[in-house]
């Protein structure tokens, strides 16, 4: 087991509880999953606005454009700020993958997101779990009966890493130790 990671989760462990296993999410899969989609729809959005409103102002330049000269780069620019602001929110959710770890221990699953935000699934929260992927990484997926968290694991949707362990290495293995560990009679 990575040792840093093993330090990040320590402070969360109850007592007496034992980590099995922790690892990290592939950062573009858990990025795209966050925003991915987002992000690249900003830069055209971006870029188109930035470009509008350099024709806008070149087009009322002259000093006969009155009021037009002023209203039509304003109106332009409130759309680059708007995509500033859009590609902004969207890389900061991308970026904050890089800094999330998961755990599995003799008690519950854990999430340790960005920002220290923690997320703690025990064998009661974890409902039916959910495999995509195939090879060697892949996402799990524990809700029961709500398909959209399957339809956002695959970046089709806003964000699974509420409920999900998304991109990990190996996750047919996770899923074993997790039903054999946590769910094997606990229900």
């Amino acid at each position: 087991m990575d040792i840093e990671l093993t330090q990040r989760l320590q402070p969360e462990l109850d007592r007496g509880e034992r980590i099995l296993w922790s690892g990290r999410p592939d950062p573009v899969r858990l990025g795209w999953t966050r925003g991915g989609l987002r992000t690249l729809f900003t830069i055209p959005w971006t870029l188109f606005a930035i470009v509008w409103t350099l024709m806008a102002r070149g087009m009322t330049a002259s000093a006969d454009a009155g009021m037009m000269g002023i209203l039509f780069p304003l109106w332009g620019l409130m759309f680059v700020v708007i995509g500033l602001v859009m590609f902004g929110l969207s890389l900061r959710r991308v970026l904050s993958a890089f800094s999330t770890i998961y755990a599995v221990t003799d008690k519950r699953v854990i999430i340790l997101g960005a920002g220290g935000r923690v997320s703690s699934y025990g064998p009661g929260e974890l409902g039916s779990l959910t495999r995509l992927g195939s090879g060697t990484r892949g996402s799990l997926i524990f809700r029961d009966g709500d398909t959209q968290w399957i339809r956002r694991a695959y970046g089709l949707g806003q964000s699974s890493d509420d409920r999900a362990l998304v991109g990990i290495k190996d996750p047919r293995a996770i899923e074993r130790l997790i039903r054999e560990r946590l769910l094997n009679g606990q229900r």
